[in-house]
């Protein structure tokens, strides 16, 4: 009998442990699950690319602003093509807040500097085009925001596509990636609705 009572003593202490452990993580969920947005909030990776201007703007240059922050391609069959107009419009809506929107290319192949910084013009005033040189350095800064990209297709002859996540990341005036974006389902108006409740909140 003694031996099932110390049985169910530890069970109990086991589970009190675990609810413990969990709770915080449970309360996080249940205060941030009516954001659109998945709920993230760690530090965001830095980044700073070699261009044929130089060096780009880095994350540590944007601080103070929450930065909207996208990796895509001038090749890409439609998917960027939608996440820059779900940009487009977010950015007029927050054309008068401290927003900016940052494009990394993941093509640096057949992304020109220019092409790519003409893509950011015509979305608007708020927007910054990075186009890097070197591909494994593109690679890198991908990779640490777990956004792993490939080519598929012949890529000697400019015939080739690249299989990429596509991720929208909201990024913090402190420098804390709080929200991302996976897919193309989400309206601008929810990722407005997003960056102005975190305002209210204080985030």
């Amino acid at each position: 009998m003694s031996k099932h009572k110390s049985l169910w003593a530890f069970s109990l202490l086991l589970s009190m442990l675990l609810l413990a452990f969990s709770l915080p993580l449970l309360l996080s969920w249940i205060t941030h699950s009516d954001y659109h947005g998945r709920w993230v909030n760690e530090p965001a990776p830095e980044f700073q690319l070699r261009t044929q201007q130089g060096l780009s703007p880095s994350l540590a240059d944007f601080r103070g602003q929450t930065l909207l922050l996208y990796f895509g391609y001038l090749h890409c069959d439609g998917f960027c093509q939608h996440q820059w107009v779900t940009l487009f419009h977010v950015m007029q809506a927050l054309k008068d807040e401290p927003v900016t929107a940052v494009l990394i290319s993941l093509d640096p192949q057949r992304d020109s500097a220019e092409d790519f910084a003409t893509l950011a013009s015509n979305l608007g005033a708020n927007f910054v085009a990075i186009s890097g040189q070197k591909l494994e350095e593109i690679q890198a800064v991908a990779n640490s925001y777990h956004q792993p990209f490939s080519k598929l297709g012949d890529w000697q002859q400019n015939d080739y596509k690249l299989d990429h996540t596509g991720d929208i990341f909201m990024i913090s005036s402190q420098g804390n990636v709080i929200l991302t974006y996976s897919g193309d389902k989400f309206l601008p108006e929810q990722i407005v609705a997003d960056y102005r409740r975190l305002q209210q909140v204080g985030e």
